[in-house]
């Protein structure tokens, strides 16, 4: 029989023979949670058999923290969705923020959630771009002229005996190359001639923030051959989930199963929860697309079944990228608000 190590995984030796039958325990009614977010609510029974969890034991309870996979129909940010009865909801009271946070928002549940344990690895991050540009000495003088007011428009002027320069040996350059054999760069001619060279006039510009993307990656061992059954089909679902549908519809719905079409996978929202609430310190994300999705039959280091077939460890790796921007406006740096946690 396999030993179970600290984390309640076991670790096998020799021919691990098969866990035993688990019995099926009737889902409490009473025992409901909601996650609330971003007008995406998703209602399940942490008892209900049509919750997919991991682990079993120790349970997944209100007393604990967990995280929450929840997913939904893709909604076209631009369009009615598929079928084509769909309207798109504007409110011109709406300021451009809510319009762009709430487009692309599904509002369908297309699978029953997952509910798993902490991950070892929780991290937010974020980045932008930022970009080198090189400004020639007659335009940073024009930029300077443009940007302070009409009295500055010597200043551009000042830059006019560089220029004159740059210009003389711009010609030359040019003169040179068409010598046979000859290839010479401007910096080059005047640097042999001057000793002075262009001045790059570099600054660093912003341009835009990225899309942040994270991965989850959850260690699986069953106990039970429920728990094996479970962890096959957490896989499976994130699986379909991340895969499109082959045919989609088309003449906004009045053909359906298009075969040159592909449907757009579902997204996932994750949830780490404290309880029956979004955890208060943790990171939360908007929807999210799942960009990929590895899983390692053998995480142990070696391949060892079950009596029946199932791995005795399974490690399930999952990418996501995030649909929507996050701004300044999205952060608060005193309510304690886990809405506002990024």
């Amino acid at each position: 029989m396999a030993q179970v190590n600290q984390r309640g995984n076991p670790t096998p030796r020799g021919n691990p023979t098969p866990p035993p039958e688990e019995s099926f325990t009737p889902e409490d009614s009473s025992n409901t949670t909601k996650i609330e977010r971003y007008k995406l609510t998703a209602k399940y029974n942490l008892k209900s058999s049509n919750v997919l969890k991991y682990p079993s034991d120790p349970p997944i309870d209100l007393d604990t923290d967990y995280v929450v996979f929840s997913f939904y129909k893709y909604d076209p940010p631009f369009g009615r969705g598929q079928g084509g009865d769909g309207q798109k909801e504007i409110n011109s009271g709406n300021s451009g923020y809510d319009l762009y946070a709430q487009s692309g928002i599904g509002k369908k549940e297309v699978y029953s959630p997952i509910i798993m344990y902490m991950p070892e690895d929780i991290q937010s991050q974020f980045s932008a771009r930022w970009g080198n540009v090189g400004f020639g000495a007659m335009t940073a003088g024009a930029l300077n002229a443009l940007g302070t007011n009409v009295n500055a428009i010597p200043a551009g002027i000042q830059s006019m005996p560089g220029v004159i320069k740059n210009a003389f040996y711009s010609v030359a350059t040019e003169a040179i190359n068409k010598i046979p054999g000859t290839s010479v760069s401007l910096n080059q001619v005047m640097g042999g001639i001057s000793g002075t060279v262009l001045n790059p006039n570099v600054e660093v510009m912003y341009e835009a923030p990225d899309l942040r993307g994270f991965d989850l990656s959850f260690k699986m061992s069953p106990r039970s051959s429920k728990e094996a059954k479970d962890i096959r089909q957490i896989c499976n679902r994130f699986k379909k989930a991340m895969l499109p549908q082959f045919g989609g519809q088309a003449l906004f719905g009045a053909v359906n199963e298009v075969p040159n079409l592909l449907t757009i996978p579902s997204l996932c929202q994750v949830n780490f929860m404290k309880g029956s609430k979004l955890h208060p310190y943790l990171p939360q994300y908007k929807l999210c697309a799942i960009a990929d999705v590895s899983i390692n039959y053998t995480a142990d280091g070696a391949y060892a079944t079950y009596g029946d077939g199932s791995p005795v460890s399974t490690q399930l790796k999952v990418t996501f990228k995030e649909m929507k921007l996050i701004f300044s406006q999205d952060i608060d740096e005193k309510t304690p608000n886990p809405e506002f946690n990024y």
